[in-house]
């Protein structure tokens, strides 16, 4: 198995520089199903890259819509829709994507409590069965 980092992602998203693009893009159109490992925390930073870098400063409707083409390659061993799910939060509120990513897993896992002192994540969590 593969792994995948931040800067790759990263190539990928903006296909610059073109040639570190191409390659990307050709890695994954030559791996197998399942074979690269998409780490949460890589897409956190490269979702965390693509919103605050100066030099990039995508807005969040950019980076959902790009992040969920980049997400449905069928190379990545990842939880899609862990990831689906966090976007949809991302897009519609203002939390950070790690906060998203928790408040999914909550709604997805039914876990039995997240421990937070924020806010803005106690009102998105709904309440389990």
């Amino acid at each position: 198995m593969k792994t995948v980092d931040t800067n790759y992602l990263v190539r990928l998203f903006t296909n610059q520089p073109k040639d570190l693009a191409a390659t990307a893009v050709l890695d994954l159109e030559q791996s197998a199903p399942n074979e690269v490992l998409l780490p949460d925390f890589v897409v956190s930073e490269l979702i965390y890259v693509l919103e605050f870098h100066k030099e990039l400063a995508y807005s969040r409707p950019e980076i959902v819509e790009g992040v969920r083409i980049i997400l449905s390659h069928p190379a990545w061993y990842t939880d899609q829709e862990l990831h689906y799910k966090a976007l949809a939060i991302y897009e519609n509120h203002k939390l950070d994507y790690v906060d998203c990513l928790v408040i999914a897993l909550y709604n997805l896992k039914r876990a039995a409590d997240v421990l937070t002192f924020d806010k803005e994540v106690v009102k998105q969590l709904r309440p389990g069965p």
